[in-house]
């Protein structure tokens, strides 16, 4: 190749590296600008999703079971957010999460997995008692007095076990 050549060659280098540098920074801001507005929608949508479990905890209750676990009715459901960020990672989280659920009817919490169940439907029946679980059962205020009376139900089958009594003639 001549000198010539090897310059129009740089040259024609040069020209096509700026023009990939500038197509960059072009597709660089479009891609900040898109994600401003991704991040602004999502903000929205977490404001709308807040004031729906806003509006759902306003009119509903949950009745709390500590020490309970009870039986899995079905399938769980996560009841998973849109835009917020879902944190269940303790009783009183995993409570609050089924009360701002309208669909959810019962929660069981485990503080050994550190793990939140919910489902759309509700039992009496008991699986375990023990202080590791927390159940509650949810529903619109107007259920309140049948969501005692399973309240009730369940704490009736809680067994009976006396106290441990000392024996004078133990060894």
């Amino acid at each position: 190749q001549s000198e010539a050549e090897q310059g129009t060659a740089a040259a024609d280098l040069q020209a096509a590296e700026a023009a990939l540098d500038a197509a960059e920074q072009t597709a660089a801001g479009k891609a900040q600008v898109a994600q401003g507005i991704v991040d602004q929608e999502l903000a929205k949508a977490a404001e709308v999703e807040d004031n729906a479990f806003a509006t759902s905890t306003s009119h509903r209750i949950c009745l709390d079971l500590p020490g309970v676990r009870l039986s899995q009715v079905g399938d769980t459901d996560e009841f998973a957010p849109l835009a917020i960020k879902k944190d269940v990672s303790t009783p009183e989280s995993c409570h609050a999460w089924c009360q701002e659920h309208e669909e959810c009817a019962q929660m069981v919490f485990s503080s050994v997995a550190t793990e939140c169940y919910l489902f759309p439907r509700a039992t009496t029946q008991v699986s375990q008692w023990s202080d590791d679980y927390s159940s509650a059962f949810c529903g619109d205020g107007t259920q309140k007095a049948q969501l005692k009376d399973m309240l009730k139900v369940v704490y009736a089958q809680k067994p009976y076990i006396p106290p441990v009594v000392d024996c004078s003639w133990s060894g």
